[in-house]
């Protein structure tokens, strides 16, 4: 019985042995392949966050460049923006860089309120203002506009004018005091630079002539000289000179001179241009000192500001003068506007 016992115990050991064996085993062999089946997941996590900070990286650089661009962008429309805003600040101080059409109105609002004009309907301004089919379009100009362009300004937009003044044979050797181009302006001492601009139409000859003129010109309260051809032309025992009379720049506005003196200058001197102030001009305009047989144009100068930026329009005496002067010229045809 005792036997029985002892061998049933043992029994009983063996097979809870072999059972905790059993259930030991599996269980081991689990946890030591649950513990591979761990670090392959964190190794698949590795690699994602590789690829994540790769893809981060090309997105910073595709932002940074797209930033960039976006910068270069946004220059440039400010820089189109500001190119803009000074062209249409050089239009609003210079009208001679709008079309014909928007000239005209300009210098239509400009005298409107003009004595002698104020008082007209818009059908008689029409009659008397200037209009469009009177106005060279000088927008197609491509130059400067500063005094040392003002005679290229002139060539390329009146196409005879070259011809007109080099020709030995022109009107303007023939008929004293008759100028081709007439310079508005509304000050005494631009009129002298234009002046200066002008003498680029001449050849050599005649801007050394013109220079000895300007060197002979008389002080106040005496008469120019008159030139040596034109003594020698009204003296009745010599010939005239066959060569052609030299050609010069007449400077006309008040200050230092005297209409008279101007008269008897125009009178002696075969002209090939002039500038000067509004009022000097439209009074010997009136006079007749200058004559109109050769004149081609009427040159305004529109976008020159003094130190106080006035421009031509801004005192009421270069608007009464500039009047003055156009209704002077108007009647001929053949005389263009044009505004500098």
């Amino acid at each position: 019985m005792a036997d029985s016992l002892d061998g049933n115990y043992v029994l009983e050991s063996d097979s809870d042995h072999d059972a905790a064996a059993t259930i030991s085993g599996p269980s081991s062999s689990r946890g030591v392949a649950g513990t591979k089946r761990a670090r392959r997941p964190d190794d698949d996590h590795s690699d994602d966050d590789d690829d994540i900070t790769a893809a981060k990286t090309a997105a910073g650089a595709s932002s940074a460049a797209k930033k960039q661009k976006r910068k270069q962008r946004e220059k440039a429309r400010k820089a189109r923006r500001a190119e803009l805003r000074k062209e249409e600040e050089d239009t609003r101080q210079n009208p001679a860089l709008l079309p014909p059409e928007f000239q005209a109105d300009w210098l239509r609002k400009e005298l409107r309120g003009v004595k002698g004009w104020k008082e007209l309907s818009e059908m008689e301004m029409d009659e008397v203002a200037v209009g469009k089919s009177r106005l060279v379009d000088s927008t197609t100009w491509k130059g400067g506009r500063e005094v040392s362009d003002l005679a290229g300004f002139l060539r390329d937009l009146l196409p005879d004018l070259e011809s007109l003044v080099n020709d030995a044979g022109s009107p303007l050797r023939r008929i004293k005091g008759a100028p081709a181009v007439l310079v508005v302006t509304n000050n005494a001492l631009r009129a002298v630079d234009l002046a200066r601009g002008l003498r680029g139409l001449l050849s050599e000859n005649d801007q050394a002539s013109s220079a000895a003129a300007d060197k002979k010109s008389v002080k106040k309260g005496k008469k120019p000289k008159v030139s040596r051809d034109d003594e020698e032309e009204t003296t009745q025992d010599k010939k005239p000179s066959t060569s052609a009379a030299p050609l010069q720049i007449a400077k006309l506005f008040a200050r230092h001179f005297s209409v008279s003196q101007q008269t008897d200058f125009l009178s002696a001197n075969h002209v090939a241009a002039g500038a000067g102030t509004a009022q000097r001009l439209a009074t010997l305009l009136s006079c007749r000192a200058i004559k109109l047989d050769n004149l081609r144009a009427l040159v305004i100068d529109a976008g020159w500001r003094d130190e106080k930026m006035r421009g031509m329009m801004d005192e009421e005496a270069g608007r009464e003068g500039l009047k003055e002067a156009w209704d002077c010229v108007r009647g001929n045809e053949g005389v263009k506007v044009l505004l500098f």
